[in-house]
C-alpha cells in the first residue's frame, strides 16, 4: 500500500516583547517565535510541527509572522489527491486550534505531497503534488487567484458622478459590499455581501405574504378565535423573490438563503453547501451591484459590471514527479 509524506507551510504570528529600562522610553522591540517543534499522532497519521527557513512556494510572510511546517505521514491513498483529502481535515483542525491558542490566525499557504512508499532511494523519481491550499479550505484570498472573481476587468475607473447618498441605507449597503470585496475568506465575502443585500431588500417594496403555518407545516388561514387572517410578509420567501427579480434562479436563491440560515444558526450546518459558496457570492454581488447602480442613477454602460457567473478558483496545484531526498527517507518522529 502506498504511503505519502505531506508538508504544509503554516504562517503563524510571532510574539511582541517591548524592552527598555524602567521609566525610560522604549529602546527595543523583540518578536520571538511562539512555536515549538513537536510530534503527535492522530489516529494512524503522525504529524510533526517544525521550524522552517526560507521562502515557501505559495506562502508570503506577513508582518510579525514566521513560516513553520506541518509534516504528516499518511499511510493510505492511491494518489496524491486522495492522500491530501485524507489528511486535510486534520491539518485544517490543527491550524484552527493553533489559531485559538495564539489568539491570531495561523494560515496554511502551501501543501506538498510526495510518494514515500518504502523502499526509497535518494534521487529516485517519485509522484508529487504541490497545492496552494487544502481542498477543504474556503479562506483562499482572491489575490492568489489573480483578481476578484466575477468582476469584468480591463476597464478604467473614473471619478464618480456624485458622492452624495440618497439615504443611509445606500451608504450602509455600499460599505458592506466593499467589505465583501476586501474580505479574504469566501465565507466572510458571502456574509458581507448578504448584509448589503438585506439592507437593500429592507428598503425595497418586495414582499411575499403567506398565512401562518403550524409546526407540521399546515397553513392556518385565520385565527381560530377571532377569525382574523394570519397572512403576513415572510422574510425568507420575500428575500428569495428579491434575488430572483435581481436575476438569480429560484434554485440558486433558495440555496443562497439556506447558506444565510446556516450563518445564523437557524438550520443544521451542511458543509456541502460551502462547495458552491463561490458561485453564490458572484450571484449575490451581481444582484447587489445592479441594485446599487440603479439607486446611484448609473446605466449598464457605467462601472461596475459584476457577473453572476464566472470562474471561481478555489485552489491551484501542480503535479508530476520529483526527486526523492534524504529528508523523505528520514522519519518525522
Amino acid at each position: 500500500m502506498a504511503q505519502w509524506r505531506v508538508k504544509a507551510a503554516l504562517s503563524v504570528p510571532r510574539g511582541l516583547v517591548l524592552a527598555g529600562p524602567d521609566g525610560k522610553l522604549l529602546e527595543q522591540a523583540q518578536t520571538p517565535s511562539r512555536i515549538g517543534a513537536e510530534t503527535r499522532t492522530y489516529g494512524n497519521i503522525t504529524v510533526a510541527l517544525r521550524k522552517r527557513d526560507g521562502v515557501v512556494f505559495g506562502t508570503t510572510p506577513r508582518p510579525n509572522t514566521e513560516i513553520v511546517e506541518l509534516v504528516a505521514d499518511v499511510p493510505t491513498g492511491d494518489d496524491p489527491q486522495s492522500a491530501l483529502a485524507t489528511v486535510s481535515p486534520i491539518l485544517e483542525k490543527i491550524a484552527e486550534l493553533i489559531s485559538f491558542e495564539l489568539g491570531a490566525p495561523a494560515l496554511i499557504g502551501s501543501i506538498g505531497v510526495i510518494d514515500a512508499t518504502p523502499p526509497v532511494e535518494v534521487g529516485e523519481d517519485r509522484q508529487w503534488l504541490q497545492a496552494i491550499n487544502l481542498p477543504t479550505d474556503r479562506s483562499l484570498p482572491d489575490d492568489r487567484a489573480g483578481g476578484t472573481p466575477g468582476v469584468v476587468t480591463g476597464d478604467v475607473a473614473h471619478l464618480p458622478l456624485s458622492v452624495d447618498m440618497k439615504d443611509s441605507e445606500e451608504e450602509a449597503a455600499l460599505r458592506w459590499f466593499v467589505k465583501s470585496l476586501r474580505a479574504s475568506a469566501l465565507v466572510d465575502q458571502f456574509i458581507s455581501a448578504w448584509i448589503a443585500l438585506e439592507i437593500l431588500y429592507d428598503d425595497s417594496d418586495v414582499r411575499v405574504s403567506s398565512p401562518y403555518h403550524c409546526r407540521n407545516g399546515h397553513p392556518i388561514e385565520a385565527c381560530p378565535t377571532c377569525n382574523a387572517p394570519t397572512e403576513q410578509p415572510v422574510r425568507g420567501e420575500s428575500i428569495r423573490e428579491f434575488l430572483v427579480r435581481g436575476g438569480m434562479s429560484e434554485h440558486d436563491a433558495k440555496t443562497a438563503w439556506k447558506l444565510r440560515q446556516i450563518m445564523h444558526g437557524n438550520v443544521p450546518f451542511d458543509s456541502k453547501l460551502l462547495d458552491d459558496i463561490g458561485d453564490r457570492i458572484l450571484q449575490v454581488r451581481a444582484v447587489v451591484g445592479s441594485n446599487l447602480k440603479q439607486r446611484f442613477g448609473l446605466t449598464e454602460t457605467h462601472l461596475p459590471r459584476y457577473e453572476p457567473e464566472g470562474l471561481v478558483i478555489l485552489g491551484l496545484a501542480l503535479g508530476g514527479t520529483t526527486k526523492a531526498t534524504q529528508e523523505l527517507i528520514d522519519p518525522i518522529a
